[in-house]
């Protein structure tokens, strides 16, 4: 039933969204929803780019149409929406859960975007409406600076997991006037789920990352595959086996499986902040 759930609410945005004059891009990051492995908890990731400035109409009607989407839920599966450039996720207390992250920019926006990792793996995706993301801004090659320190870098990833927060690009209204401004709001993470989730994206956010740079392949995304590879390039580190294991446990959490707690949460923090300062020493050395 989530999956049937899930392709509905998927194929009813596309329509949605080619119905506007205004898309200039709209990409479902990730494998088509139709030969995912879907959980409980499921995100459906649409990257979708404006035409022109963003309006306080153009943000209302795309708005509107996730408001629709949410009609699709029933009483075991919930059907929830953030517009947000970064790990925002509302939770569910239904059994099942999709999550349309609806990553909204301008053309504009997107460029000035600091999340340059993120971009370069998405650049690739194929879009079901418009121009591919990288026709918008080509990411080039990034270099070990931009891996270890640049945002969503591995020492950045670091930072967030020791704190316990994050951030994320949304949309103000500004008083008297009908354009919207993307503004970067601060995000704290205070729940064990919404902590693991944190911890789970900085593990594979960075091990993906680091495997890409290392084979020079923009191809790789964030899946057990990936994990494979990363423990086989990475064979002398200590902590190689860490991202499968947190591809696992996240999958345990996306199906409710995982047992909650402070305690749990606080130790996983601990394995994620020793392998990232693992993996930092050994691409602050590092040359290719």
């Amino acid at each position: 039933m989530p999956k049937q759930i899930a392709l509905q609410v998927q194929k009813q945005l596309q329509q949605r969204l080619q119905e506007l004059d205004f898309i200039v891009s709209a990409t479902l990051i990730g494998e088509p929803v139709e030969t995912r492995v879907l959980e409980k908890i499921n995100d459906l990731d649409n990257v979708v780019i404006v035409q022109g400035p963003m309006t306080k109409d153009k943000y209302a009607t795309l708005q509107s149409i996730l408001e629709e989407l949410k009609h699709n839920q029933t009483q075991e599966t919930d059907v929830l929406y953030a517009i947000a450039d970064g790990p925002f996720k509302p939770a569910s207390e239904k059994e099942n859960e999709i999550f349309i992250h609806f990553i909204l920019h301008t053309e504009e926006s997107y460029k000035r975007s600091p999340l340059l990792l993120v971009k370069r793996s998405w650049q690739d995706a194929m879009p079901y409406l418009g121009k591919p993301l990288g026709d918008i801004q080509k990411i080039p090659d990034v270099d070990n600076v931009e891996l270890l320190y640049g945002e969503l870098g591995i020492a950045n990833l670091r930072n967030l997991v020791d704190m316990n927060r994050g951030c994320y690009l949304g949309w103000k209204t500004i008083q008297n006037s009908s354009i919207m401004r993307n503004t970067l709001f601060d995000l704290n993470f205070t729940e064990p789920s919404e902590q693991l989730e944190l911890y789970f994206y900085a593990i594979l956010r960075s091990a993906s990352n680091a495997l890409r740079y290392v084979t020079d392949d923009n191809t790789i995304g964030i899946g057990m595959k990936m994990t494979h590879h990363f423990e086989q390039h990475f064979s002398i580190m200590t902590h190689s086996g860490i991202p499968r294991q947190a591809y696992l446990d996240k999958r345990h959490l996306r199906n409710r499986a995982l047992a909650l707690s402070e305690q749990f949460a606080r130790e996983y923090q601990r394995k994620a902040m020793d392998f990232l300062f693992e993996l930092q020493k050994g691409f602050e050395t590092y040359t290719r």
